[in-house]
């Protein structure tokens, strides 16, 4: 196979991965807004075409994982991130003071709520942000990470 159809090939598996991943984006949000008790659209709507960020991390083997200095904590921009997580780990949560290490599940995608899935209306006001951190503390192991925002 030469170098461009590899390309080409490469390009075709992202462009279809992209597009299995705003499916499931527009089925969460479908889900969301009928969970909050509006029109299955409500969401979507209000987000209108908007644009969505694929973004692929390749954290090699680090020689010195003391040293590094992971992601504190923090939310996400958007409304959804799908974060497609390898099995090496580091992703935590943080419910009232503590930090709860998430285990990854094999062939899961972990979906955050983000800060602009925010519904404000006379009778309903939904707030629901995730804080999250990475703990970069066990870098021995190769470690990959698929996220899109959405």
């Amino acid at each position: 196979m030469t170098p461009s159809q590899e390309t080409h090939m490469e390009w075709r598996l992202a462009s279809s991965y992209v597009s299995s991943v705003r499916h499931l984006s527009q089925t969460l949000m479908s889900a969301l807004s009928e969970g909050l008790g509006l029109d299955s659209n409500c969401l979507a709507k209000s987000f209108g075409d908007s644009e969505m960020i694929l973004r692929s991390n390749y954290y090699p083997p680090c020689p010195n994982p003391d040293l590094a200095l992971g992601m504190n904590g923090h939310t996400d921009s958007g409304g959804l991130t799908i974060l497609f997580e390898d099995q090496v780990g580091g992703l935590q949560a943080r419910k009232g003071d503590l930090w709860y290490d998430l285990k990854p599940i094999k062939n899961a995608f972990i979906v955050n709520i983000a800060d602009q899935l925010e519904l404000e209306d006379d009778a309903l006001e939904v707030l629901a942000i995730a804080n999250h951190a990475v703990d970069l503390q066990d870098l021995s192991r190769n470690r990959k990470d698929g996220l899109l925002s959405a």
